[in-house]
């Protein structure tokens, strides 16, 4: 008996940020501010969920709750988050990707460049790369859980952003 609401999203590179974080915040406020009327639900605990780009759409979300003093959500739960959308900065864990056959560097830099190409500055924005938010921002944040593959080219941006909260 617990609603979940899974939302669709406008993706890049027809639509680049901000346009897919605008998307979940404003669907995250419809859900806060409407669930009751609209659907007799009332939001208590609200959880956000999502893997790699959605975690990071996840953490958008929350930061911007934090920073316009509207209700965060109360836990989040990232698999293999994005949390450092930044074309030129390396992290060792990118290399467990050179030879992967999906998601190689290459590609995961031109969907980042898609993604980016209205603009944004993933080296200073909290709500693109949650790894570089001001400490009051991380402690302002609700609980957060993440699984982190052990051979993942996230994993790196995962370790240093937990180890960040704590």
């Amino acid at each position: 008996n617990v609603p979940i609401f899974s939302l669709d999203y406008r993706l890049s590179p027809e639509f680049p940020y901000p346009l897919p974080v605008d998307d979940c915040y404003q669907a995250y406020v419809w859900i806060v501010t409407q669930a009751q009327r609209q659907l007799g639900i009332t939001p208590k605990n609200i959880i956000l969920t999502g893997d790699s780009a959605g975690g990071q759409l996840c953490m958008a979300v929350s930061s911007l709750c934090i920073l316009r003093n509207f209700r965060k959500p109360d836990h989040l739960l990232l698999s293999y988050p994005a949390l450092l959308v930044d074309l030129n900065r390396f992290m060792p864990g990118s290399l467990l990707s050179i030879d992967e056959e999906l998601l190689w560097v290459p590609l995961l830099k031109f969907a980042l460049a898609c993604y980016l190409r209205e603009g944004g500055d993933g080296r200073v924005s909290p709500i693109l790369s949650p790894l570089v938010a001001c400490d009051e921002l991380l402690r302002r944040q609700p609980p957060i859980e993440m699984f982190i593959p052990e051979v993942d080219c996230l994993r790196d941006q995962a370790l240093f952003f937990l180890n960040r909260l704590c």
